[in-house]
């Protein structure tokens, strides 16, 4: 099993969901189960974003005005190549606007999937 960190947020109904994108962007993760980005962000290269090592996880979540920020170890597909990074304001809004003014966090790796553990497997 290839693992991998994640930052999540807590979304209204009490589940998963991703950290910076929003609107059509989102991706609503469940446990156990394989999630991918929305077939319009794969299209366009984009996949869920994980990090190498807790340490670089931690340190991207302290820059995130959340108190429902979770970090968690995850099950994760085949490495991707990170394409251009894109707008975190136009990704929040469920846009995709590549650019290469920024960079992505240390640490980052694009992945094809992401399952988050169950409870059991967490132990």
């Amino acid at each position: 099993m290839r693992t991998a960190w994640k930052v999540f947020r807590k979304g209204f109904t009490g589940g998963l969901v991703s950290i910076v994108a929003q609107g059509k962007a989102l991706i609503r993760y469940e446990r156990g189960v394989k999630n991918f980005a929305p077939r319009w962000l794969r299209k366009k290269g984009y996949h869920p974003l994980v990090f190498e090592r807790k340490k670089d996880a931690v340190f991207f979540a302290k820059y995130k005005i959340s108190e429902d920020i979770i970090i968690e170890k995850v099950e994760v597909g085949k490495k991707v190549p990170l394409p251009l990074i894109c707008s975190y304001p136009d990704l929040a809004d469920g846009e995709i606007i590549p650019t290469h003014l920024d960079r992505w966090p240390q640490g980052t790796m694009m992945v094809e999937w992401v399952r988050p553990l169950k409870n059991e497997e967490r132990r």
